[in-house]
């Protein structure tokens, strides 16, 4: 099982997104971003990642984010929120 530690910079890709909808694209950032780096489309995201970018509301998700990732053997990506970016 590989385990990696990543800080996702979620502002590059909500910036040219509606207002009221940037936390829902900074989600799939997160996803996107995990898919490109681990190189597999089976990943799941623990509830607290979606908490922690949603905290501030729709319009202002969180900046960057770190997120340790486990991979499985069957190749299920497992990503779990650093507690140290709670947000405000």
């Amino acid at each position: 099982m590989a385990e990696m530690i990543f800080t996702i910079n979620i502002r590059k890709s909500i910036l040219e997104k509606p207002r009221w909808e940037r936390s829902k694209y900074a989600v799939r950032a997160v996803r996107n971003f995990l898919k490109k780096k681990m190189k597999t489309d089976k990943i799941k995201l623990d509830n607290s990642i979606s908490q922690a970018i949603w905290t501030r509301g729709a319009t202002k998700p969180l900046n960057k984010i770190r997120v340790k990732v486990e991979k499985d053997e069957e190749g299920i990506v497992k990503a779990s929120l650093i507690e140290e970016n709670q947000g405000p």
